[in-house]
């Protein structure tokens, strides 16, 4: 059976660099405080593996030099806005414990990075979805070198979960073997955005994936405290996903844009217009009835977070149409000009 004891995770790092005594009581600070710190605890290792491969960095202190080098691998062709800010935003605060201590620290400048815009994710189809899932597993098959193989099987068996059930990707990255219940056919998640727990029933045929998926890492790993692992056994880094999955779409779809090309969160957004598309969407007479069922589902906490999911399909999904055509003739005109 599940255990629904469990706490969040703390990340635990081993730092090499002259700042790694100061990284460690960073950390430890903020979490007596009762702060998680993995985000900032992740950021540092990054940027003290930075440090530690350029020797001539390594003074002891965070100069201007070292901050502007590091906050360069992130280029914005590679890296979200909002990631790059996050990254920016970690050092800083970093910085800014340095300098409490009489450590000459460089503050990066955040505000003077493009702004982050909250803009309208692509939600890809389900039948588009079906060829990406197709693409990935011969993908995986083509991949001969064993560290290879299971991240990709990670990954492969990781975004069907994530689509299936809706997941954050959070959520599936921290799930734990414990939390995987075979018996019942379902999976535990703890302590989730908002601290809200729930229990998940899977299908079938996506309790036999994970089962598969189990018996094939269990014999390399029999102690792993995640149920998913990366291609060095350890938890999976999000970074690494979220790389894995754009650039894997973009070799399934050659001609992707930016604006057509998914973020792995759309995963989660393409479930739900799945969802209320097979009920017939909000003009089902079921709808209203179902919708507090998938939202608690989901882990959100009001109907209305469920609804803005599926609201921001644009042009995609049957019952999206069917408001469409209720709409009045300005607004048929413009979405007939849209689907053109």
């Amino acid at each position: 059976m599940a255990n629904n004891t469990h706490t969040v995770k703390q990340l635990v790092f081993e730092y090499r660099s002259n700042l790694s005594s100061h990284m460690n009581n960073f950390i430890e600070t903020n979490r007596k405080n009762g702060f998680i710190y993995n985000s900032h605890a992740t950021a540092l290792k990054a940027l003290d593996s930075y440090i530690v491969n350029n020797p001539y960095l390594d003074t002891g202190t965070l100069n201007e030099d070292c901050v502007l080098g590091f906050i360069s691998q992130y280029p914005s062709d590679k890296y979200s806005t909002s990631y790059i800010h996050g990254m920016a935003t970690y050092i800083a605060k970093f910085a800014m414990y340095l300098i409490s201590l009489d450590i000459d620290a460089y503050i990066f400048p955040v505000r003077q990075l493009p702004k982050v815009f909250n803009k309208t994710p692509y939600i890809p189809t389900h039948e588009e979805i079906m060829i990406f899932f197709r693409y990935i597993d011969s993908f995986c098959k083509n991949k001969a070198r064993k560290n290879f193989i299971i991240s990709n099987k990670t990954f492969c068996v990781m975004l069907r979960m994530v689509y299936a059930c809706g997941l954050r990707i959070s959520e599936a990255i921290n799930l734990t073997r414990d939390e995987v219940d075979f018996n019942n056919h379902s999976i535990s998640i703890i302590q989730s955005k908002g601290d809200k727990d729930r229990i998940l029933y899977l299908r079938d045929d996506l309790t036999d994936l994970l089962h598969r998926y189990d018996d094939f890492i269990a014999p390399i790993q029999p102690k792993r405290e995640t149920f998913f692992v990366n291609c060095s056994l350890g938890i999976v880094n999000t970074t690494s996903i979220l790389i894995w999955f754009k650039n894997r779409w973009r070799d399934c779809f050659p001609k992707s844009t930016p604006e057509t090309t998914p973020c792995l969160h759309s995963l989660r957004h393409a479930m739900v217009v799945r969802t209320i598309d097979l009920w017939g969407g909000e003009s089902s007479p079921e709808f209203n009835k179902r919708l507090p069922a998938l939202s608690k589902f989901l882990g959100h906490t009001c109907i209305k977070n469920t609804l803005h999911y599926y609201h921001q399909l644009k042009g995609y999904g049957q019952a999206v149409q069917k408001s469409i055509d209720k709409c009045n003739s300005v607004a048929k005109e413009v979405a007939n000009e849209i689907t053109k």
